[in-house]
């Protein structure tokens, strides 16, 4: 499929759903965030696992309607500073997750950014190490 048309069916199921008239996510400024796209990325944020269960099975409805598919075995659950629930999707059971990367940031079901940190860190000088190897191996090829 498209790229283009691939965006184009789900912003037109999004704007179906009518989340923002619910007061489904996290309040910020006055406002409702629920959910975070980038490309084939989705982020849903719900406050009770039951919001999070009615907007996952409302996404997935919304989606079979034009023929898209939610991948079950990509899809992951991570609930912070509530507790945890099983979730079922046409009667698979979707797994859930103390940690996860989504766009290069780790976000942890406890909310700590010192994981974050640590991981970036420790990145940062594998990158800078690996450079610094290459530098070498390039002067002593002179």
């Amino acid at each position: 499929m498209s790229p283009k048309i691939f965006i184009a069916s789900l912003q037109s199921i999004f704007s179906k759903l009518k989340w923002q008239e619910k007061v489904f996510g996290v309040k910020i400024g006055g406002s409702y965030l629920n959910n975070l796209r980038f490309a084939d990325d989705i982020v849903l944020a719900a406050k009770t696992p039951q919001e999070l269960r009615a907007m996952i099975t409302e996404l997935h409805d919304g989606s079979d309607k034009v023929e898209l598919r939610m991948n079950k075995s990509k899809t992951k659950l991570i609930f912070i500073n509530t507790l945890p629930a099983n979730i079922n999707i046409s009667n698979e059971h979707l797994e859930m997750v103390h940690n996860y990367v989504y766009l290069s940031q780790l976000i942890h079901a406890d909310g700590s950014q010192q994981r974050e940190m640590k991981r970036v860190s420790r990145e940062g000088f594998q990158i800078l190490g690996n450079w610094a190897n290459k530098y070498l191996q390039d002067k002593s090829s002179l």
